[in-house]
């Protein structure tokens, strides 16, 4: 097998490749698509340094993905080091590495090899990388000797065939009592403060851009509260999600959901959410700031985005659609606290490391003696 890099600037060549392989292998997943790849590339190509690999065996392309690189500065290191993500890297969730049936392993033992031989980096690493694509890459990790430190991000989730299973006919019951409490009386509240509780969800993309644009607002707010940024504090951000929309369609017969809860005039929440093959990740919020600890706009607005999400499941898989089976809360996007309050089940996503070099050899060579001084 060989390895072709390919530069960003070569990205029609890129677009060709990667499309014809996705149709030789009747790819359905989104976050190995070209067409995730290609939104995600033309709003972050320019902040970062992305080049596309290719594996071709016996004249075809048969392993496709992108890597991205970054300088930083380092504590203690007097230079920049670089690092090299597999993938789109932290930004997005679900990582996947497209390979034809039977050439997982090889692609990506040869594309370790080649970014060994023909990258420069002080750092590679894989972040929120799918289960399945993590295990693939260590494999072949072991193969061409890099030493990977891996770490498990716990992703809470809710699982709408168990909680049917267990008798459940609605997600509030499926949730532990101190949950159910918090969320009926932080409902009342908000009733009793506001008016009716309502769900909007968007049906056309002009209605999904219309709740990104408060959900963008609230958590601006929320952030800045905090003296930070938030999620959408730079403009190429913005214009990525929002393209999201138009290229990527509104579900069901695209991939985005964005919803909107209300107690009578006043926003409680905005969600942003994408799905695949019947399985919807959780990626951004805006919710209303409250100081008043019974409040939980949060919670609030993602168990009647849940409810709904089940009921619209059921008309589409009578339509002969799979639905939303899960209702996944990944791992970042705030605490873990309200994503665990509202699971019933608990998934992980992968990230690994390995260094090389001689000042991160000394580095680490330094930290650890400095930690067997310190037990001695």
């Amino acid at each position: 097998m060989t390895i072709e890099l390919l530069p960003y600037e070569e990205k029609a060549t890129a677009a060709r490749w990667w499309q014809e392989l996705e149709q030789r292998t009747d790819n359905t997943r989104l976050t190995n698509s070209w067409l995730w790849t290609k939104i995600w590339l033309d709003h972050h190509g320019h902040v970062l340094h992305p080049t596309f690999v290719f594996g071709r065996q016996d004249g075809q392309i048969i392993g496709a993905t992108v890597v991205v690189s970054e300088s930083y500065k380092r504590k203690s290191l007097p230079l920049p080091i670089t690092h090299i993500y597999i993938g789109t890297g932290e930004y997005t969730k679900y990582n996947r590495i497209l390979a034809a049936p039977g050439y997982e392993d090889s692609f990506a033992e040869a594309m370790l090899q080649a970014l060994q031989r023909k990258c420069r980096w002080s750092e590679l690493r894989f972040d929120g990388m799918d289960p399945h694509d993590a295990e693939v890459l260590l494999r072949a990790s072991r193969k061409v000797g890099l030493a990977f430190e891996v770490t498990s991000g716990k992703a809470p989730a809710f699982d709408f065939r168990k909680a049917d299973e267990e008798g459940h006919k609605d997600v509030i019951s499926a949730l532990s009592s101190n949950t159910r409490y918090n969320l009926r009386r932080s409902m009342r509240l908000f009733v009793k403060a506001y008016g009716e509780l309502s769900l909007e969800w968007s049906e056309t993309p002009e209605q999904a851009r219309e709740i990104l644009e408060e959900l963008i607002e609230l958590n601006r707010v929320r952030w800045n509260s905090f003296n930070q940024g938030g999620s959408f504090d730079q403009a190429y951000i913005v214009s990525y999600h929002k393209s999201l929309i138009d290229e990527v369609g509104i579900w069901p017969q695209g991939s985005v959901i964005l919803c909107r809860v209300k107690a009578g005039e006043k926003t409680l929440g905005c969600v942003f959410h994408f799905v695949a093959q019947g399985h919807l990740f959780f990626s951004k919020s805006g919710m209303l700031l409250s100081e008043d600890a019974k409040l939980k706009p949060g919670l609030v607005t993602h168990l009647l985005c849940m409810e709904e999400c089940k009921k619209r499941s059921l008309a589409a898989q009578q339509q002969g659609d799979v639905g939303i089976l899960i209702y996944d809360f990944l791992t970042g996007e705030g605490s873990l606290q309200y994503k665990d309050s509202l699971s019933n089940q608990e998934g992980s996503l992968e990230s690994a490391i390995t260094e090389r070099g001689l000042l991160l050899g000394l580095l680490r060579s330094a930290g650890n003696i400095k930690r067997m001084l310190k037990r001695r």
